[in-house]
């Protein structure tokens, strides 16, 4: 076994454990390149192709095969495995295959990330099961097959991760393509667009992809809206179990975490995933105050949370004990009765503590000297709830305590129901007390409250539904509630109780206090301690109901009469309960027909904007519960807002059909009577019309008989007489096409050249049209060309005319020397691009600068010639008779004459005509100018001795290239270029020999 991937490059049996593929494969003999034969190999192909036409790119029989980036292209079956289970295939790719992948009695195969497209059939699976296929592209013929009735999985989870395609941040399902894009993910609803479709996939009984990738993905950047209805920040919670209800929305929501808090440790948590209203419970193990916090996320990873503050849960207690944890909810499990001789039975040793007896009793049985049912010494914001305390010395005994608050309990058979020892502001309200002596006050005579304001809730004893203070008792029958007056019979004692007058105190400041005031004199002091809303027996229930008053007030300010029409854009409505003798409760209305039953309760004034007649109907009902009856008023309303619209066609639309379509929407149809549609033509004469009852967008069909301008009109008409008019104008009714004027096409143009072709049309009838003209020269051969015009009404008209396209004189970029000019093929003609000073090189094809030939104003002799250089050239200036002297650069003077005979002056003369005769035949073969008839000649010389080198064997490609371009230059008029190309290639000919 290898330790390192073995590399490979070409087709092959695989039977080791790891191989790379480090180049592409293209092998069209083989019937299967990779042929795996042993278990547990793992292929990567690192991107590579793996090319052939054989029956398979991979092929194996064994289990636990591992294929992962590979290409695969043009197999009958990309991978295929025949008995092969428990294997990965991933980030592959197979197209142009007849199969992508084949899976015969495979089972458990993972197949993720890949792209199986441009297959006849992208995925075969038969007599298999188990398979999971998930995050895939499939775009082919026929994507799936499966042979069999087993079950495969074809999405997993939906979480994070990279989509194999589409956008959007999570995977899930398969995208499902198809080549004309009719595929289910093309089509699918993704009404949230979360990048997945609304309903799952169904490819055959037991095979769905409950979460199939869609392409309408839209980046959700919108947190998710949370809150917690209830509990509400410092609520008591009287149980162990926090019951959590929270209201949560997102169209993607993935989760929400609730965790309650104490002391910054997270005690209990728990997870919901339900949208809407959702309730969830808590169970904390023991009693305190509590933070909840609610945290939703969604699948785009957008989070939102909210929090609700000092949830106060209860410790239970079911003896008497002391109750010493700052802040703690305490309740009683069960009544609680102290047999001992004496002591304090709830003895309240720290601040801001809460009891809740839970209706349960706090009883002494036994003969002590001095007990306590509850004790509370120095401490403030204590609660006191729901208990009932008996037999005590002290029912409560404060001492130096304040801000607390005792209500909802029952103080009977003590001798003292409650003792305040130099205690101030406790809050004591609606309890019963029915003692020896109900209120005891020690130490300093301080000032307390006995009653809240009059309000909705459940009395501690006697009749009726608002409580406010206490009910004063006496065992005797002779308390203050028992024997005050009611003569409005409200359930409350007409006048205050005093209790500074009805108590029992003692204690040295008290009667200090007392003594100062003049104890003996008059009234001890009062307004301290007053019950100023005392309980009383004599409750008579009130059954008169309420009555409630109506007020519209119009958009300018004024007094709307009801049941009136008024143009107002709206009514704005009050509503007024009042009540003879209890006060109201709550009102409630409804608007709409004149039946509906009110059931909106009333906050503020309503307004009231729908245009035709509404229908208000309201009642109040008092706090005793006596119900209204309903009342009923009208708002009649008529607006100019717009209530019709023609929807197409619109204004300035061309059509080119004599039956018009017209789409009207009512845009309000609670008052539509009927509608007009009419049209008119352009000198405002009526063409045709009809009447019709829709509401909503509808459709009618109406009919012109020409060509020509025309005005639609939609006339709305309410049951009321009002009207409402809109109008498409200028619609251009045309049914003939454009005609072509003129359409010039050239006979020939050159492969790729640019064309120029002329094409003009008219239009008889008002508006643009367009012209479009198809003639194509990227391809050799007889074509033809189209001229066509569309006008805006849809006709269109087209000719066309026969063209051909030859081959160009040059290609392009190529370049050449013409004469001095050198030249590029541009657009496949040739173009100038430079003139060269002194001549163009037609083998390095650029100019050439003239070679330095002398020196401004330099001399020389030249035979007998005295010469001057001038613009780089020798002139001669002067022809020496007897000679040029090179060191004095002048000609030389007559030395001495000689005097011939004249015979030797007459052979010197014929012997000068001869050789003048004869320079001048040569200078002619020399310096003649090439001639058409010339070059030919000379082009058929050559052409024979190349063929006889050419059959030699020798290599004569560069000379025929460079007597084609000699020709070329002939048939160009560049008749001196030809013939120095001609110099050329004898040149090379003999360098050949």
């Amino acid at each position: 076994m290898p330790v390192f991937a073995v590399n490979i490059t070409s087709c092959q049996i695989l039977n080791e454990t790891e191989y790379d593929l480090t180049a592409d494969i293209t092998d069209l003999n083989s019937e299967i390149c990779m042929k795996i034969t042993a278990p547990m190999v793992s292929l990567n192909c690192h991107g590579h192709k793996i090319v052939g036409k054989g029956k398979a790119g991979i092929y194996s029989d064994k289990p636990m095969i591992f294929i992962s980036n590979c290409i695969l292209e043009g197999w009958d079956r990309g991978i295929d495995y025949e008995g092969s289970d428990m294997g990965i295939m991933k980030n592959v790719t197979i197209s142009s295959c007849k199969t992508g992948i084949y899976l015969s009695s495979s089972s458990n195969q993972i197949i993720i990330n890949s792209t199986i497209k441009g297959n006849d059939l992208g995925l075969y699976i038969g007599f298999s099961s188990g398979n999971r296929i998930h995050n895939n592209l499939f775009n082919n013929t026929n994507n799936v097959k499966i042979i069999g009735n087993y079950t495969h999985y074809w999405n997993t989870t939906m979480k994070k991760g990279n989509r194999i395609y589409s956008n959007g941040t999570y995977i899930g399902g398969n995208y499902w393509a198809k080549p004309d894009g009719r595929g289910y993910s093309e089509i699918c609803s993704d009404s949230n667009t979360d990048g997945f479709c609304d309903l799952a996939y169904n490819l055959s009984q037991n095979n769905v992809d409950y979460l199939p990738l869609s392409n309408k993905y839209t980046p959700d950047l919108t947190p998710p809206k949370i809150k917690i209805i209830s509990p509400k920040d410092n609520q008591i919670i009287n149980s162990s179990e926090i019951e959590i209800k929270i209201q949560v929305s997102d169209s993607r929501l993935n989760y929400v975490n609730i965790s309650a808090e104490q002391n910054g440790e997270i005690k209990k948590s728990v997870t919901i995933t339900e949208s809407g209203t959702s309730v969830a419970k808590l169970v904390v193990d023991k009693g305190g105050y509590y933070n909840i916090t609610a945290t939703a996320y969604d699948y785009a990873g957008n989070q939102n949370s909210t929090k609700i503050t000092n949830i106060l849960t209860p410790i239970g207690i079911s003896k008497c004990d002391n109750l010493n944890i700052e802040g703690e909810n305490y309740f009683l499990e069960k009544d609680i009765t102290n047999k001992e001789t004496g002591g304090i039975c709830i003895n309240i040793q720290a601040d801001n503590i809460i009891l809740d007896c839970r209706n349960n009793t706090i009883y002494y049985s036994a003969h002590g000297i001095i007990t306590q049912g509850i004790h509370i010494d120095n401490k403030k914001n204590i609660i006191i709830k729901n208990c009932k305390i008996r037999g005590w010395t002290y029912g409560i005994l404060l001492e130096n305590s304040s801000k607390n608050t005792i209500f909802n309990s029952v103080f009977y058979n003590n001798t003292h129901g409650i003792c305040l020892s130099s205690s101030s502001e406790n809050k004591i309200y609606n309890n019963l007390f029915n003692n020896t002596n109900n209120v005891l006050f020690s130490g300093d005579y301080l000032q307390n409250i006995w009653n809240i304001e009059k309000q909705k809730g459940n009395r501690i004893y006697s009749n009726g539904t608002y409580i406010g203070g206490n009910y004063w008792a006496k065992p005797d029958g002779s308390g203050y509630s028992e024997i005050c007056s009611d003569s409005n019979t409200d359930g409350f004692c007409d006048e205050s109780y005093d209790l500074s007058k009805n108590s029992f105190s003692f204690g040295m400041g008290n009667f200090i206090y007392m003594l100062f005031t003049g104890l003996f004199l008059f009234e001890p002091p009062s307004e301290k301690n007053v019950d100023y809303l005392p309980l009383s027996n004599k409750f008579i229930p009130d059954l008169i109901p309420p009555n409630t008053t109506i007020k519209g007030i119009k958009e300018d300010g004024t007094n709307y009469t009801f049941g009136e029409w008024t143009n107002s854009s709206y009514v704005n409505i009050t509503l007024n309960c009042s009540d003879l003798r209890s006060e109201c409760d709550k009102t409630f209305y409804c608007i709409g027909n004149d039946t509906c039953e009110p059931d909106i309760e009333y906050s503020g004034p309503i307004q009231i904007s729908e245009e035709g007649i509404t229908y208000i109907r309201f009642k109040s009902i008092d706090t005793e519960g006596n119900n209204e009856t309903t009342k009923m008023e009208m708002i009649n309303i008529l607006s100019t807002e717009q209530k019709i619209l023609i929807n197409d066609p619109v204004s300035n639309s061309y059509l080119n059909n004599y039956t018009l379509t017209i789409n009207i929407s009512i845009l309000d149809n609670k008052i539509l009577n009927y509608t007009n549609i009419s049209i008119y033509n352009s000198t405002g004469d009526l063409v045709n019309s009809t009447i019709s009852f829709e509401n909503g967008t509808f459709t009618v069909n109406l009919s012109v008989f020409k060509d020509g301008i025309y005005n639609i009109t939609a006339t709305y008409y309410s049951i009321y007489g009002l009207t409402d008019e809109t109008v498409s104008d200028n619609i251009v009714v045309d049914t003939v096409p454009p005609y072509i004027i003129s359409f010039e096409v050239e006979k020939e143009y050159r492969r790729g050249e640019e064309a120029s072709v002329v094409c003009f049309a008219s239009d008889d009838v008002k508006g643009d049209f367009e012209v479009v003209v198809n003639l194509d020269t990227s391809t050799i051969g007889d074509k033809i060309a189209t001229c066509t015009v569309k006008d805006d009404a849809g006709n269109n008209y087209t000719e066309t005319r026969n063209y051909a396209v030859i081959e160009p004189i040059c290609e392009e970029n190529e370049k050449r020397c013409f004469g001095k000019e050198l030249q590029v093929c541009k657009n496949y003609a040739w173009e100038t691009i430079e003139i060269c000073e002194y001549m163009c090189d037609s083998s390095l094809l650029k100019c050439i600068q003239k070679p330095v030939i002398c020196n401004k104003g330099e001399k020389r002799c030249f035979g007998n010639n005295l010469q001057i250089c001038k613009d780089n050239n020798w002139t001669t200036i002067q022809t020496c008779r007897y000679g040029c002297n090179e060191t004095r650069l002048t000609c030389n003077p007559n030395p001495n004459p000689i005097k011939l005979p004249p015979m030797i002056i007459v052979y010197i003369v014929i012997l000068v005509v001869i050789v003048g005769s004869i320079l001048a035949f040569v200078y002619a073969k020399l310096f003649e100018k090439p001639t058409t008839t010339n070059l030919n000649q000379e082009f058929s010389r050559l052409e024979t001795k190349i063929k006889r080198l050419k059959i030699q064997g020798k290599n004569v490609k560069e000379l025929e290239k460079e007597l084609n371009l000699a020709k070329q230059d002939v048939r160009m008029g560049l008749l001196e270029m030809a013939k120095m190309r001609i110099n050329t290639i004898k040149k090379k000919l003999k360098k050949i020999k």
